[in-house]
This record gives structure tokens, sequence and C-alpha cells, in this order.
């Protein structure tokens, strides 16, 4: 190999060139440049065998587009297919082009919970989706960053909707930041602290725990017994009545089937009735703190920028946990490890998830992400929740908070994101394919030719 002259491997990096023109500048045909003018080289040098490739690939490049192009209607398949390819490895916001037109603008609600003027709990209805560097991907990388630049400690977590909810670009998602830190910066936490018990609810296919912060309304944090906890669908959202929660989506069961069917919407009606009739607390405290992953996972491939947080609350002497992992989703097994070490210390244990995309690609065959649990030592694990729980122990006493809630308009994918979901599906079944289309192939052939 290292005996050939260098620019025998043209075809490889025209053909890589030619799938990135392809994502920059999705509907010129510049990208056919590199892929048209590397079988004349070729014949110019006298390699006619790959000449005939180049060429090959020269005719089969726009009628690639084109198929995919019709399995997708109203847009440029395999432009999304290309920029799904480079996102993982772009700056942030290379390929909002791409995206921005399937934007629609949408109102979405945060609930923002500032605790002693420092901590600052975001609960929002944006989706931190779709995948790495693209729209909401950046989310909650962008409110942890401005956070520590503007002294808050913000722990992230997602309300309810699913990728309807993702912002489309990078604009938008600064738009939203901006407009948490304007509200934040005006909050002022005066308030005597008063919290209602936590208690675990289960009707049916929902489990639901009802967790408060000591201020604004309670946390309705709702999970599966059976099915997986994923998004909660916007709709079913819409058809229940929170009677004064927040519902918050826990993003911590991978296992099982996704459904939400007028059964599992009956009993998160009925939960959330029987959490309303919560019992107060005579004293409240409440604790905050934070574990940085960054030495565990330094490439953030299953827990992003905002490692673990643990809120630990006090009811009238009785300690109850809530842990955030940022990532997405968590493997049962772990969710189940964490209840049996640390149901002894705390009354109630609950753990979730910030459904972070920061971390999802698409991957050769398809998979995308890690969820939490999956890949890193459990035991290195474990040290970041203990160092959770440590911090939010050693501040817990907290007696000041504040509550905001504000709408943020902004562009999201909506129902446009169906779009989005077809090419995935597309590139679960074609994606190994189009690897070897794009690299390998090119590779073997000015190898052996």
């Amino acid at each position: 190999l290292l005996g050939r002259p260098p620019l025998h491997y043209l075809l490889i990096s025209s053909v890589i060139a030619s799938s990135m023109s392809m994502s920059l500048h999705c509907r010129d045909g510049v990208y056919l440049a590199p892929v048209v003018l590397t079988p004349l080289y070729y014949l110019y040098v006298g390699d006619y065998p790959l000449a005939a490739v180049a060429a090959a690939y020269a005719v089969s490049m726009p009628l690639l587009r084109k198929y995919l192009a019709g399995r997708v209607k109203g847009s440029d398949a395999l432009c999304m297919f290309s920029s799904f390819l480079y996102s993982s490895v772009s700056a942030e916001g290379m390929f909002d082009h791409v995206f921005k037109p399937l934007g629609v603008k949408d109102l979405g609600k945060i609930h923002l919970y500032l605790i002693e003027g420092r901590h600052l709990v975001v609960v929002s209805d944006f989706h931190p989706g779709p995948f790495r560097n693209v729209g909401g991907g950046i989310l909650v990388e962008k409110l942890v960053a401005r956070g520590l630049r503007g002294g808050y400690d913000v722990v992230f977590i997602h309300g309810v909707g699913g990728h309807e909810r993702d912002p489309v670009s990078s604009d938008d998602v600064e738009r939203i930041v901006s407009e948490v830190f304007r509200a934040a910066s005006s909050m002022q936490a005066v308030d005597v602290l008063r919290g209602i018990r936590p208690r675990r609810i289960e009707v049916g296919d929902v489990r639901l725990t009802s967790y408060s912060l000591g201020v604004g309304p309670p946390l309705a944090i709702v999970s599966r017994v059976n099915s997986a906890s994923d998004d909660v669908p916007l709709d079913v959202a819409q058809r229940v009545d929170p009677r004064g929660y927040v519902m918050v989506d826990a993003q911590n069961k991978f296992d099982g089937p996704l459904r939400w069917d007028d059964d599992d919407v009956a009993s998160l009606q009925r939960a959330l009735d029987d959490a309303s009739r919560a019992e107060g607390c005579r004293d409240f405290k409440i604790g905050i703190g934070r574990a940085d992953s960054s030495l565990v996972d330094p490439l953030r491939l299953e827990l992003g920028a905002g490692g673990v947080a643990a809120v630990v609350t006090d009811c009238d002497g009785q300690k109850s946990l809530l842990l955030i992992f940022d990532g997405n989703n968590m493997d049962g097994s772990f969710y189940r490890e964490l209840q049996d070490r640390l149901n002894g210390a705390y009354a109630l244990v609950e753990a979730i998830t910030t459904d972070t995309h920061a971390s999802t690609g698409m991957g050769v065959g398809g998979g995308g992400y890690r969820v939490v649990g999956s890949g890193i030592r459990r035991e290195e694990l474990l040290k970041l929740v203990n160092r959770a729980v440590a911090a939010a122990e050693s501040s817990l006493g907290a007696r000041r908070g504040a509550y905001r809630v504000l709408e943020v308009e902004a562009d999201v994918f909506g129902p446009n994101f169906a779009k989005i979901r077809s090419v995935v599906e597309s590139y679960k079944r074609l994606g190994a394919l189009t690897v070897v289309y794009l690299i390998l192939a090119p590779l073997l052939f000015a190898s052996l030719l």
C-alpha cells in the first residue's frame, strides 16, 4: 500500500468530499465535481480500472440521492443521511441549514426552581434532541455551561413531549438558554421552603413519584412498571389533569415495549389524583449536589456535561433522594441496583435521566447511543452517585427558594420530525451499506486495483 503514489487513492478522498459537500450545500450540484473530475484524472494517468470505478461513483451518487429522496417525501434524504454521518464529528450548528426548513414555531413551558440563589433546577418541555451537535442535542450542555459562567449550578430535568419538541437549530437553543437566564437573574430566593412528603404510586402500568423542591408546584415523575419509560407523549400529557403538579419524564427504564394506550392514560390520571392528596411537611429542608463525570467518561458517550446530580429532601426528619443522570435512559439492572443500595438510607429513592441526546449519533449499526449503566463500570458510576449525594447532604438545610414558569417561542420539528424518523429508520436498515459505499469500498478498490 505504501509503495503506491499518493494520488492513487484520490477515489477515497473524492467520494468523502462529495458526500460532505452534499451535506453542506444540499441544493447545489457542486457535490458532483470531485467524483466527475476523479475518473478524468485516472484516465489521464492511464489507470483504467480505477477510472471505471470512479465513473461508476459519478453515475451512482445522483441516483442514490434520487432514490433516498423518494423515500422521504418533501425533503432531501441523502442530505440528511450525510448530515447524520458527519454531525457527530462536526462543530455544533454546522448542519443547521439542513434542518431549519423543517422548523415550526411553538411555545414551550420552562419551570425554574431557584434554591438559595445558586441551584437552578430547569424543568423544560423542550426536548434535548434529536442528536449530537444538532438543535436541542446541545441544550443541556449550553444550560450547564452558561450557568457555570453566571454562578448557577444548573440541574436539567425533561418535562413532557418527545422529538416533536426538539429545537431545530443552535439559534433556537441560544434563544431558550438566554430566556432561562434572563428570568433567573430577576428571581430572588426569599420564600421559606414548604414541601410535601414524597410518595411512589403505582396504578396499572404507570409508576408516579411525587417529589417536592419546597417551592412552586411539586414534580410528578412519570415512569412505567412493565413498559419502557420513554418520552411522555405530548398528546398523553394534554389528556390528563396534572392536579397542580409539573409532569416529568423519568426516562429510566430502557427495557420493555413502547406504548401509551387508553388504559395507561387512565392509570396516569388516577395516579395524579392520588398524588394530589399529598401530606404537607411541617419542617422541610433540601440539599443539592453534583458530581462531575468528565474523568469517568471524557468522551461523554454515556454521561453529558451535567454529570450526576442529587437532590436530598428532609420532610419532618424523613429523608428522600432524587438522582438525575445527564444521559439518555437507563439500564434496568442499574436502576434496581441503585434502589437496593440506597433504600436503607432513604425512605424513597428515585433515579431519572435528562434524556439528553448530546451523545446520540447514528452509529454504523444504527444503535446511536449508550444508556446509563451500560458502558461505564458500575463501580465508577456508584462513586459518582456517592459524591453527588455527599455534596447534597452537606448542603442540606436550605430554607429559601423561588419559582417561575415561562413560555419561550422557538422553532421545533413538530410534525416534521416524522421525516427525520423515516430517514433514521432507513439508516438503520441501510446505514452499514452507506458506510461501506462512502468509505470502505473506495479504500478497497484503490488498494486492490
